[in-house]
């Protein structure tokens, strides 16, 4: 074990992003438990996890990644970790266990005593978010969850002639449409506050929005179940003193986890729309970057259509490939090209770039990583450079010359390079030798 005074992170650059140097000779970098660097696009969200991690006189590191004593606590970097390590990697959850989390959630088991009353009081956002997704019975599935595990849930009161009821299976079968469409980040916050709390459903309420970090807390403490993680199993403090440490607690780590989402998927917002709105002159799509799908198998072949986009782009007015994304638009990850970890994609990825490209071309282009529909991919951020560039590679040694045309990238010919170059690059002028 290695102890690393906190307050002396650094924040150092990578390609295309930045990371943690625990040391102040940036040598030794801040890593996840499975060995992945942690760093993202976004230097304010790497200085937010140093600014969290200074909770700690000392990091305590194996391998480079914070030990169990400290990664136990919820924090971004626990968050992050989770993230990269387990949820990016993993299966949304099957319906199944979405009906067996359920099952135990304490929001599905109301009081039979007087604070019946305090905990429908508490569970009325959540009651509110049920009715945005479908579930337009709201309160009064709490009300009638006592028939949770049997067969379905009483909509209204039984003397009501309208009385009307939800199976628990279509009840399951909403709850896990909601579940399996969230992002990675919300994913790892759910899988952490459903650890603590027990409930899915205030946690999917607060994750979706749809209440405070007040509120949720407020509700998954009303839970029947919910003090058993803060409680005082002795007895020796008082009720109210419990309660008001617990809900401190709780409110703290909802907060962490509102900061979290609000870094790590902003970008994703923005990455969605813009692979929702399709291909164009500055966007393309591509399933993989060495992987031949329909072969099975690597191939130098997929490898140059992406360099070759990343070339017309230099060459156009910039533009973003994104590489994991199939031409309609659905992100396919990076899995299948099979690469140890994000680190060594985007590695392979530049040194492609500077071989077929040039070194001075890779200064223009930018890789990062996202997470966009639940995937992780590469959007690869193209400048336009000032010089002309040209792929060589060994079935053509001399080089070839790619635009953009329209959403399309077109290989020129001599003359229309020339003429292309000659207009396109105005600050000199070239001449064709043969």
């Amino acid at each position: 074990m290695i102890e690393y005074a906190s307050n002396y992170t650094e924040i150092v650059a990578l390609e295309g992003s930045y990371a943690l140097a625990l040391d102040q000779q940036k040598s030794e970098l801040l890593y996840t438990p499975k060995g992945s660097i942690v760093n993202n696009a976004d230097e304010s969200f790497i200085k937010h996890i140093s600014s969290e991690l200074e909770q700690f006189p000392y990091l305590k590191t194996e391998n480079g990644a914070l030990i169990d004593e400290q990664l136990g606590y919820v924090t971004s970097y626990s968050l992050h970790s989770g993230l990269v390590d387990f949820v990016q990697e993993s299966e949304p959850p099957n319906l199944e266990e979405v009906m067996k989390t359920l099952t135990d959630d304490p929001l599905l088991h109301a009081s039979a005593g007087p604070e019946q009353t305090d905990q429908y009081r508490t569970w009325g956002p959540i009651a509110k978010y049920l009715e945005t997704i479908g579930i337009t019975e709201g309160l009064n599935i709490f009300v009638s969850a006592i028939s949770i595990g049997s067969t379905e849930f009483h909509a209204h009161d039984e003397d009501d002639e309208d009385n009307s009821f939800i199976s628990f299976s279509d009840f399951s079968t909403v709850i896990h449409s909601e579940w399996t469409s969230l992002s990675g980040p919300q994913r790892v916050v759910v899988n952490v506050l459903v650890t603590l709390f027990d409930s899915l459903l205030a946690t999917l309420c607060f994750v979706k929005g749809a209440c405070t970090s007040s509120e949720f807390a407020h509700a998954v403490l009303a839970g029947s179940t919910a003090f058993h993680v803060f409680g005082d199993p002795d007895g020796d403090i008082h009720p109210d003193q419990i309660h008001r440490d617990s809900y401190k607690e709780a409110v703290e780590i909802a907060s962490t986890c509102t900061a979290f989402l609000g870094f790590a998927d902003s970008s994703r917002i923005y990455i969605e729309k813009l692979i929702g709105a399709g291909e164009g002159k500055s966007v393309e799509f591509k399933s993989t970057l060495r992987w031949n799908i329909k072969a099975q198998k690597n191939d130098d072949a997929i490898t140059h259509a992406s360099i070759k986009t990343i070339a017309a782009f230099l060459n156009t007015n910039g533009g973003k490939l994104f590489i994991g994304v199939d031409d309609d638009g659905k992100a396919l990850g990076l899995s299948l090209d099979g690469f140890q970890n994000e680190d060594k994609f985007m590695l392979h990825l530049m040194n492609v770039v500077k071989q077929q490209l040039g070194p001075h071309s890779a200064s223009y282009v930018e890789p990062l990583i996202h997470i966009a529909q639940g995937q992780t991919i590469c959007e690869v951020n193209c400048q336009k450079k000032p010089e002309p560039v040209f792929l060589k590679n060994k079935k053509n040694p001399d080089g070839e010359f790619f635009t953009r045309t329209g959403p399309s990238t077109t290989k020129l010919g001599a003359e229309e390079m020339m003429k292309y170059i000659n207009t396109h690059f105005k600050s000199q002028q070239y001449e064709l030798h043969e």
